[in-house]
């Protein structure tokens, strides 16, 4: 059984003369011809989420079973927009929440090839356990917890489905297993640096991988220990690259209002 993981995190312009969100207006206008190309298949590089005047942007770097290369994607993208549009008085901005706006770093995931429905929720179940355990110990480790709780704050007042740990798209389980695809909207913005990309990703890989290869089979000590392991345990690794020692490299970066591109380029 394979799969396929997908993302779209999201970041805003930020003026360094005020400390508020620019309009994306312009960055899509200097981007709106750029296509990415990523195994053959031909993608937009970016999109608006939203039209208000503070609005975010969000990157696309395809679909792909590693991680690796969805954080390779990520670069590329981001050299892209870099040449494309970063005048001096603009930084790019992620994290949980900036002036008004609240951030996420969603996670998608579909199984390739489909399977029947009955088993494509129990897959889906599983691996959202894993990926809640996941997103909770990095969130809780790597970003500030002002930021976590204004972002669900502003979920709440505004009764959005976001910010949650357990917050999905379509918003159950089983409409997801019809369309085979499935949506994590809980974890915040985490593009300040490919380290923080990779935990987030590499994590969901594990977790996928470690569920498709084996659906009916349980996890040794349960989610939490799996996950522990995950960020502590240097000879766990992917495509040769430790979480443990990503993780520790993420931990030392601890400003979220810096220009994050700076980490990428």
């Amino acid at each position: 059984m394979g799969f396929n993981l997908g993302t779209d995190p999201e970041a805003v312009l930020v003026s360094r003369r005020t400390g508020r969100i620019s309009s994306v207006n312009q960055l899509i206008r200097e981007t709106y011809d750029q296509r990415y190309e990523r195994h053959g298949e031909r993608m937009f590089a970016i999109g608006k989420d939203g039209d208000r005047a503070t609005t975010s942007f969000e990157l696309r770097p395809g679909v792909s079973d590693h991680a690796e290369s969805l954080v390779d994607s990520l670069g590329d993208l981001l050299k892209i927009l870099e040449n494309a549009y970063h005048p001096a008085d603009i930084r790019y901005r992620c994290g949980a929440f900036c002036d008004t706006e609240p951030l996420g770093g969603h996670i998608h995931l579909s199984l390739n090839p489909p399977l029947p429905h009955h088993d494509t929720q129990r897959v889906f179940r599983r691996v959202l356990i894993g990926w809640r355990h996941a997103s909770v110990f990095l969130v809780n480790e790597l970003f500030p917890e002002n930021e976590i709780q204004t972002r669900l704050s502003w979920a709440l007042d505004n009764a959005r489905d976001f910010a949650k740990e357990n917050s999905i798209r379509p918003h159950t389980v089983q409409q997801a297993a019809y369309d085979n695809h499935i949506e994590y909207r809980y974890p915040p913005s985490w593009l300040l640096t490919p380290e923080h990309a990779f935990c987030f990703l590499g994590a969901a890989e594990l977790i996928a991988r470690t569920v498709t290869e084996a659906p009916g089979r349980r996890v040794p000590g349960g989610w939490a220990r799996f996950v522990h392991r995950m960020f502590t345990d240097e000879a766990i690794a992917l495509d040769g690259i430790s979480l443990a020692k990503t993780f520790a490299v993420a931990k030392h970066h601890t400003d979220w209002n810096i220009d994050f591109v700076e980490n990428w380029i």
